[in-house]
């Protein structure tokens, strides 16, 4: 008994620092309802190329299913489930975003202020996978710069100024500062 807890207190503790990522299916996936390959078990289908909002750690596959796969909890729009993780290739980091909005954002239909159906709206720091970053808008009654999306398995455009990029490939890496360590201060801290 106090093994299973232990495991369990070690389980809970590493799933809630877990932090959620993008992903692309490399085929078509089958979600299921629980981390177990069986008939009746499907909820939703993501389809090859597709983006999902999915944890960046594996979920143990439930009883008596075979352990030789490993699983992740994953969302594609209104459905989410468990899938094979081999079935995906994690989003490189220059093709992903986060909202930096305070309020909400509107995914558009088109690249423009005026024009376009409102697809939805999303919250700060929800994550956006980017399919073109820089969209050329003619009009400039459009407002912009805009960026082609996907986000929560809808696909849009939304005003760059909204969208905080984790990688930059602007950025040279080259050009990194290092921090700089006060040796005065680390040698007191090691005493």
């Amino acid at each position: 008994m106090v093994k299973f807890f232990v495991a369990f207190v070690l389980l809970y503790s590493t799933s809630s620092i877990a932090k959620d990522f993008l992903y692309r299916a490399k085929n078509n996936v089958n979600i299921r309802g629980t981390s177990c390959i069986q008939a009746g078990n499907q909820v939703g289908l993501v389809k090859e190329g597709d983006i999902v909002l999915a944890s960046d750690h594996g979920v143990f596959p439930d009883e008596p299913c075979a352990k030789s796969k490993e699983w992740f909890y994953l969302r594609s729009g209104k459905t989410s489930g468990h899938a094979v993780k081999e079935n995906f290739e994690r989003l490189p980091e220059d093709q992903v975003a986060t909202l930096d909005v305070r309020g909400r954002a509107w995914l558009k239909s088109s690249p423009c202020i005026s024009g376009g159906k409102i697809i939805g709206s999303f919250g700060e720091s929800e994550m956006v996978a980017i399919i073109q970053r820089d969209v050329v808008v003619e009009n400039p009654r459009c407002g912009g710069p805009w960026s082609r999306v996907q986000v929560d398995g809808k696909r849009g455009y939304m005003m760059k100024e909204y969208l905080k990029f984790l990688a930059d490939p602007k950025q040279d890496s080259q050009n990194v500062v290092e921090p700089q360590i006060d040796k005065r201060r680390s040698e007191k801290m090691t005493r």
